[in-house]
């Protein structure tokens, strides 16, 4: 994960991804959001690794000016140094359609990138940028990550299908709840479970399926809907690894590794539920003990509030 120390610390040249999308808009004025997408893409000089940053600022470029679309703000695609007319690419803009389906898919990379950015801080202890980024850079930087993946949750919610952006109506920083949890993709999480718990095939099916199975039943990470099911699930998904990282932190890897594998009994858990199971199994205690801590409420911790947190 090396790249990461140097993401923010690029050439202009390999950063001016908006140069880029500028000289490539369509004639016709119609911007598509898969279209652009694979183009930015298939750029040469744009690997596809999210666990080292690649594509990070591609994919931040786009979510801004779909960000900028919505709030009737494309000047940013604009030649500044050119003067007005021609180069004005703002003006000949006449639609901005975007599925929904695209919508994820931008908000999926995004919300990867922002977990391997803060694995990589929080693993090397260095910040990513290198020594010219200071911890206010940092902080700066999630937040903007996190409000540009919340417009595309306030999109994600609004809208049944295909959006125009140019004519949707904007997403008021009231509309935005806070969060600790935006989510990773499923890849992200089956990866995570196996490099970091020894996490089996099985287990690991069954913490997806509980994701799956928490939204069907509209329950919600940090009680709280945010976005569609879809992204709900990749929150559940983040929250659980979280709940396991904070018990191997805790009280230790072995112990994680216990509760990891409960999901292949099956019996997996709420990651305000992970700790006092983790402390049963270390203690001798066996499944049936864990239930029963379930069934009379001890298993959960009040003391554990808000630790689900990175970065």
């Amino acid at each position: 994960m090396e790249r990461w120390e140097m993401i923010l610390s690029r050439t202009n040249k390999e950063l001016d991804v908006v140069t880029y999308i500028r000289e490539h808009l369509p004639e016709n004025g119609e911007l598509d959001l898969a279209a652009l997408l694979q183009d930015v893409q298939k750029r040469e000089s744009t690997p596809s690794d999210v666990r080292e940053g690649d594509s990070c600022f591609e994919m931040m470029a786009v979510a801004e000016i779909v960000m900028r679309c919505l709030h009737d703000d494309l000047s940013g695609l604009d030649d500044e140094k050119k003067g007005m007319g021609q180069h004005q690419k703002s003006q000949s803009i006449t639609s901005f359609t975007a599925g929904k389906k695209d919508i994820l898919r931008l908000r999926d990379y995004l919300c990867d990138s922002l977990y391997y950015a803060r694995k990589y801080v929080l693993t090397s202890k260095k910040l990513i940028g290198g020594d010219g980024f200071m911890d206010k850079d940092w902080h700066n930087w999630q937040e903007h990550m996190g409000s540009l993946i919340q417009c595309l949750d306030g999109l994600l919610v609004r809208s049944e299908g295909t959006v125009d952006l140019c004519s949707a109506p904007s997403i008021q920083k009231g509309e935005m709840m806070q969060t600790s949890f935006f989510g990773i993709t499923q890849d992200t999480f089956v990866r995570e479970l196996q490099e970091q718990f020894s996490c089996s095939e099985q287990a690991a099916s069954r913490w997806i399926q509980f994701a799956e199975e928490c939204v069907k039943e509209s329950q919600y990470v940090e009680f709280q809907q945010i976005t569609n099911g879809a992204a709900e699930k990749n929150r559940w998904m983040e929250a659980t690894l979280a709940g396991l990282i904070h018990v191997r932190n805790t009280i230790g890897l072995d112990a994680a590794q216990k509760v990891c594998e409960l999901a292949s009994v099956p019996q997996c858990l709420y990651p305000f539920e992970m700790i006092e199971a983790a402390k049963c199994l270390q203690n001798g205690g066996s499944l049936e003990d864990i239930v029963e801590l379930i069934e009379n409420g001890t298993i959960i911790n009040d003391k554990e509030e808000g630790f689900l947190q990175m970065g």
